[in-house]
């Protein structure tokens, strides 16, 4: 009988060392059938969800760093955010000697605890490291269960627990000197911050009720008195947060959720200049995290820097292609490309344009044929993300077919409506009473002049129709359907 009762997870794409590993792991108490080897980190992902799901223990993860075609940073950043894998540690087994490849890995490794066993090492040397891993996660472990309690907290929205937590945090700090303060502190300042939002949003429905009613009214002057009573009592909030992280971040500028809290900061209150110079100390952080680029690129959307925004989404949508759809949110993914597209759409309005086939149109040397032009050249990009979504498959039709439509609206918006066309039927198939879907699927098969078919769509979206749109709406398309204004549809679309 096995003294350890979890799996291990062992991944070798060359399994050329394995013999070593799993004589050293027999000896600290793992079982042969405790142990399961994997060549191809796709299926060892696919296993570590059904243990996870079977609510039996992942023990360790012991990896390789390359593999053809899919490193084992992206295994970290699939179960990065997985909390059941929080106390699970993740070994790099590797030849790797480069410390600047390591620190990479432990960088993206937010949660999951990081260690690092040379291949070359002998036995004795393996040996030891593995039975002495409770004791080197153990600082790991107290952030992790910071971070669960600040989670709670913040679910329960219980402002009451914050002196509790904050008077839980010094002790640990003076009780364990090991212990890195600026985590503690960006946890901490996170808690403020999430409170405050939670109740900055009553002040911002009370601002509304407040411009609801007359001003000569008492019902004002008791809202008024509400609103000023509200924002006494959530000011203190985020000055607190902000306070608390000046500290972490003067300790250490370089930590990841100091910067990102920072910068959520800066956003709420409107500083984008401020947020700009958190999300490009991040981008120089985490040079290959699409998301970071992603987030520039709508700051400077939001202050009309077209210019600026396109490059960082070009650059957002290159990251992502490199990392690859496997194992990435999807919903960030088609944020990215979306708010592309929907940049484009505003461009081409702009220039009185109303697709990519109008470049030429556009006077050669301005700011809107430069920037469509960087779109077209994103467009290929694009495309293989979306195609690479679209064999994405979902147990629940419902579901699978509002993406499908999202992964069309996008094509769409890409000026490629035959691959918007194939994407809107899949989703029609799907979920075919949909009278969206069916709405959508006419409007893009008529910018495909299929009017014919168009017009049984738009039918059927008027059939179906329970509510869900505007029989105006549905009217409308149909009759430019049956005058075949294709520019009259373009009109209509977002």
């Amino acid at each position: 009988m096995s003294k350890n009762e979890g799996i291990v997870l062992l991944l070798d794409p060359y399994k050329q060392t394995n013999h070593k590993m799993r004589t050293c792991l027999r000896s600290a108490g793992y079982n042969e059938k405790s142990v399961l080897d994997f060549a191809e980190p796709l299926s060892a992902i696919d296993k570590i969800h059904l243990i996870l799901n079977s609510l039996s223990t992942v023990e360790m993860i012991i990896t390789d760093i390359y593999f053809k075609d899919y490193t084992s940073l992206k295994i970290i950043k699939e179960f990065d955010s997985v909390p059941a894998l929080w106390k699970t540690p993740f070994i790099l087994y590797t030849n790797e000697r480069d410390k600047n490849i390591i620190e990479q890995y432990q960088k993206f490794a937010k949660h999951i605890p990081i260690l690092y066993i040379l291949k070359t090492n002998n036995e004795a040397v393996i040996l030891k490291t593995l039975s002495n891993l409770s004791k080197q996660i153990e600082r790991n472990l107290i952030y992790i269960d910071a971070e669960i309690k600040i989670v709670d907290a913040v679910e329960l929205g219980d402002v009451q627990k914050i002196p509790e937590i904050a008077s839980e945090f010094d002790k640990i700090k003076w009780e364990k000197k090991d212990v890195v303060s600026y985590r503690l502190d960006a946890l901490l300042g996170e808690l403020y911050f999430e409170f405050w939002k939670k109740g900055n949003k009553k002040v911002k429905e009370t601002e509304r009720r407040m411009l609801s009613v007359s001003r000569i009214t008492t019902a004002y002057e008791v809202v008024k008195t509400e609103l000023i009573e509200e924002a006494k009592k959530n000011n203190p909030l985020l000055e607190k947060a902000e306070s608390i992280l000046a500290v972490a971040y003067s300790n250490n500028p370089n930590f990841w959720k100091t910067n990102y809290i920072l910068y959520e900061i800066a956003i709420e209150k409107g500083d984008y200049r401020t947020a700009k110079e958190y999300i490009i100390h991040l981008i120089k952080l985490f040079p290959e995290e699409f998301n970071y680029s992603y987030q520039l690129g709508r700051l400077y959307a939001m202050e009309n820097q077209y210019n600026l925004a396109m490059q960082y989404f070009e650059d957002a949508s290159k990251k992502v292609l490199k990392e690859g759809v496997t194992g990435m949110n999807a919903n960030d993914i088609l944020d990215i490309v979306s708010e592309s597209m929907k940049m484009s759409q505003k461009i081409l309005k702009k220039s009185n344009a109303t697709d990519f086939m109008d470049l030429k149109k556009i006077k050669e040397d301005s700011e809107e044929h430069y920037l469509l032009n960087i779109m077209k050249r994103n467009n290929a990009q694009v495309r293989t993300v979306l195609y690479q979504l679209s064999k994405r498959h979902t147990d629940n039709n419902i579901e699978q077919a509002d993406y499908q439509n999202r992964i069309a609206v996008t094509f769409r918006r890409s000026g490629d409506h035959v691959m918007a066309m194939n994407a809107y039927q899949e989703a029609v198939k799907l979920d075919p009473l949909n009278p969206i879907l069916r709405l959508n699927f006419a409007a893009c098969l008529t910018l495909l002049k299929l009017y014919d078919q168009a017009k049984a769509e738009a039918n059927k979206a008027q059939e179906y129709n329970n509510g869900d749109i505007d029989e105006n709406i549905i009217g409308k398309v149909i009759s430019l359907i049956d005058v075949r204004d294709v520019e009259g549809i373009k009109r209509i679309l977002v």
